[in-house]
């Protein structure tokens, strides 16, 4: 062992003197490793509150995008005839019949200059100048690159945000007719390409190809014009996009309803999250006599809190309220969700479908109550989960304004000021181990010394002695 130059190991005292000291170390060290062992378990349980923390947000996320009504309704199309428009729907989509009749399709402006029959053919020096909507161009043709091709590059290099040129073979493979064609990047009557002129002696006879114009449809016997062919907000909810005309006069119908199977799948969606959190909570609180705790959290008063709270907004009715319903839409289990023995939501397929297809108003408002709320107790299940979570978890303010954190921001909170007691006495330990340590090594090497010198001055004498004997 070896320490600060100092260096033995029992020669002297035939003492394993570094393995002595390891031992006396280990057994003052039994302490610090306690700490440590406390402290990696405060580090767990943070890591854990974090973890159920996400899984709380989650919920409340979800509950609160729930008690919108475009988030909650699910609505299903049925169209009359395909191929003529595709639709997307949202949540705030209103159930009705339309008709749909499409005049004509949004285009781009779209010019042609005369063909050439070798796009790598020198045309000369000049310009071309053009406008598109208000902005003007002109691209300079320089010798060298003035080919057909070229001119096409030139143009997309400086206009490229607002037109497209490219090169077209019109002819044949045996007799080719290369033309340059120029074409508006959007669609509709408000974007047009206007003065296009060609100083360039082998580029002329520009020629609309087709000129901009708007989509233009009937709805419900109303025109409506849009500059692309999508129309997004004609009706509420409903978006579309026209791929080719109908007849003169023959309009196409089509219908939107609720869709009770997506609503279901929405209610789904905020159970699978509640569920969530019932099933950590669980898995902390688990206990056996074999393994002990299931988890860090055992029976962590945050948990608790959350856990009970959930429990109130679901199914802390009030009794008029259940004896005033004649319908059966005034508690979880008479709308179709049940509670299972381990405090998880299951959904009865069922039920919620029998309540579905009937009055969907009051299935809408047991779950997002769209009156004035006094207080949480009077709002809709998703808006008493979302209230009394904002009350459990959000910071506040006292009365003397001092700033109070949230449930789990304050157990967070505590653990880190545990943490931090148990790296300040560790701290402390280390130290005093190490100063343990230097003065274990100062003493076992004065040890050998001292043993040395006795062995050395014995040799002397035993030496002395033998020699007066002869």
């Amino acid at each position: 062992m070896t320490l600060g130059g100092i260096q033995f190991g029992g020669l002297a005292s035939g003492l394993d003197t570094g393995a002595i000291i390891d031992a006396i170390l280990a057994a003052e060290g039994r302490s610090l490793r306690v700490l440590e062992n406390r402290k990696k378990g405060e580090q767990q349980k943070l890591t854990l509150l974090g973890t159920f923390e996400g899984l709380v947000n989650k919920l409340r996320d979800k509950a609160r995008d729930l008690q919108a009504a475009s988030k909650f309704f699910a609505h299903k199309l049925s169209v009359g005839e395909e191929g003529i428009a595709n639709f997307t729907l949202s949540g705030s989509a209103e159930a009705g019949a339309h008709t749909l009749e499409v005049i004509s399709l949004a285009s781009a402006d779209r010019y042609a200059f005369a063909g050439v029959a070798d796009p790598e053919a020198a045309l000369g020096t000049g310009t071309v100048s053009f406008t598109y909507g208000s902005t003007p161009y002109s691209i300079a043709v320089a010798s060298g690159s003035d080919n057909l091709n070229d001119i096409a590059a030139a143009i997309n290099t400086a206009a490229g945000a607002d037109v497209t040129a490219t090169v077209v073979n019109v002819g044949t493979s045996s007799s080719p007719s290369y033309q340059l064609v120029l074409a508006g990047d959007d669609s509709g009557a408000d974007f047009t390409i206007t003065g296009l002129t060609s100083s360039v002696a082998g580029l002329s006879g520009a020629t609309q190809v087709s000129p901009a114009s708007n989509a233009q449809i009937v709805i419900d016997g109303l025109t409506v014009q849009r500059s692309s062919n999508l129309f997004a907000d004609v009706l509420p909810g409903i978006s579309f996009t026209v791929s080719r005309t109908t007849p003169d006069a023959t309009p196409m119908s089509f219908t939107v309803d609720l869709d009770p199977s997506g609503i279901k799948a929405n209610i789904q969606q905020f159970v699978d999250a509640y569920n969530e959190v019932v099933a950590f909570t669980n898995d902390q609180n688990t206990f056996s006599l074999e393994e002990g705790t299931g988890g860090e959290l055992f029976g962590d008063s945050a948990l608790d809190a959350v856990r009970s709270t959930l429990r109130r907004a679901l199914f802390n009715v009030d009794l008029s309220t259940v004896v005033a319903d004649n319908e059966g839409y005034s508690t979880l289990g008479l709308i179709g969700i049940e509670l299972s023995s381990d405090g998880k939501l299951e959904i009865d397929d069922e039920k919620l479908e029998q309540k579905l297809n009937g009055n969907l108003d009051l299935f809408s408002d047991f779950f997002r109550f769209e009156g004035v709320a006094v207080n949480h107790s009077d709002s809709g299940v998703f808006g008493r989960i979302d209230g009394m979570l904002d009350d459990l978890l959000d910071d506040s303010t006292a009365p003397n304004g001092r700033n109070v954190d949230g449930l789990i921001d304050l157990r967070k909170s505590s653990i880190g000021r545990q943490v931090k007691d148990f790296d300040d006495e560790i701290e402390r330990l280390e130290f005093r181990l190490d100063k343990l340590e230097e003065s274990l090594v100062l003493k076992f090497a004065g040890l050998e010394r001292l043993l040395s010198g006795l062995q050395s001055q014995q040799a002397f004498l035993g030496a002395t002695s033998f020699g007066s004997q002869r």
